[in-house]
């Protein structure tokens, strides 16, 4: 089988600003309101503070950042087999542009499920899936406030008087308006931040299941969920941050797993009015986790980007990090019925955790279940408007 669907999404709404010269009208008479001189025009500055008259609508920053963005999603499936395997085998891929120029997200998949019987009482199952994301970031959040203004924030702050490039032809990297929001160029920030991340997971699972003998089922599990990721941003010298740091690179790396071990023995038999199902298992896992991260700025030249944190000369202090943890589990359960009316069980496990103190491995935790199901008494046969109690 095969589907797939092909979008296109566009901003929801854009927000009503002033233009150019609507905005240095406003920013004149209040200035007056407040006794001071006015900003526009101003002699000693006139390609930012040029006569209102020659501003006209001047820069829509959110027209300038936000972009029409493809989405699109791609899934083909095969299935079949016999008896004895039955297979099911499919792959994915999904891609999503950023209403934010220069941004993206996506994400190739893999997965696999194979029954396979190799004898009448025994069989093995077999699940794969597997999945790398690749993903371009901005810095789309905050307000503003402390400094944490994004991109969105400076597209409705900076004022629409302020042209993208100087007169040189480099980018206007803030707001020079007197009193102004403080707002880097998101137009530059757009064009020339870097934010990489990629993300590989893998999880997978083997179950074997063998009838020993009737009503006696034994039942093996192994699995393991894998997953790195990486992320390395590059704020180049056309950006304000980049620029007022000689260039910024950052990397962080990440790689954690886990590992699972389940085996559960289980009996089951009705003889007259009595039925009973017994289980009994234990179960192990085991948890890895470690990451690093380093960065450094001041950058003779913006070539590599986040690829290379030697050639910078001012260095981030690293840091890294690494845990371990293991859960190992004894559990085991009674179920008993007599006359599908009287229901009894009984469960009860012990849990032993590395996260416990040292002199306190170990946990249990038992429970105890009775029902009465009223509806399957003689003198409710007539409650027909009953169906269960």
């Amino acid at each position: 089988t095969l589907d797939s669907y092909y979008g296109v999404q566009t901003i929801a709404k854009k927000l009503d600003m002033l233009n150019a010269t609507e905005f240095a009208t406003l920013v004149n008479e209040a200035r007056a309101n407040d006794g001071q001189s006015p900003v526009f025009p101003n002699a000693n500055n006139p390609y930012y503070f040029p006569e209102i008259s020659a501003l006209g609508k001047g820069v829509d920053y959110q027209d300038e950042v936000f972009v029409n963005a493809p989405i699109q999603s791609y899934n083909l499936g095969v299935s079949g087999g016999s008896e004895a395997v039955r297979y099911n085998i499919g792959g994915s891929y999904f891609g999503q542009d950023g209403i934010i120029k220069n941004s993206d997200f996506n994400r190739a998949s893999f997965r696999s499920n194979l029954d396979i019987k190799i004898l009448s009482n025994l069989s093995v199952t077999t699940n794969i899936i597997a999945s790398t994301i690749w993903a371009a970031g901005m810095p789309s959040e905050g307000d503003g406030g402390g400094g944490t203004g994004g991109i969105v924030h400076a597209a409705v702050t900076m004022p629409p008087s302020v042209p993208i490039y100087d007169q040189n032809g480099n980018y206007s990297r803030t707001n020079p308006t007197p009193g102004g929001t403080p707002t880097s160029n998101p137009v530059a920030t757009a064009n020339h931040y870097t934010d990489n991340n990629e993300i590989d997971r893998l999880l997978g699972s083997v179950d074997l299941d063998w009838e020993i003998v009737r009503n006696l089922a034994l039942k093996v599990t192994f699995g393991t969920d894998r997953s790195t990721a990486n992320r390395a941003y590059y704020w180049p010298k056309e950006t304000d941050r980049g620029n007022s740091r000689n260039g910024e690179g950052y990397q962080r790396y990440r790689n954690d797993a886990s590992y699972l071990n389940e085996n559960t023995l289980t009996y089951n038999n009705i003889f007259g009015d009595h039925s009973v199902n017994v289980l009994g298992g234990y179960t192990w896992q085991v948890f890895h986790y470690k990451a690093f991260n380093a960065g450094s700025s001041n950058y003779t030249t913006d070539l590599y980007e986040a690829n290379n944190l030697g050639a910078g000369t001012t260095y981030a202090a690293p840091a890294s990090e690494r845990t371990q943890s293991q859960l190992a589990s004894y559990l085991g359960r009674i179920n008993y019925i007599y006359k599908n009316r009287y229901l009894f069980t009984f469960t009860a496990r012990a849990d032993g955790s590395s996260k416990f103190g040292a002199n306190n491995k170990w946990a249990f935790f038992p429970s105890l279940a009775l029902a009465w199901r009223l509806t399957e008494e003689d003198f409710m046969q007539d409650a027909k408007w009953l169906s269960n109690l």
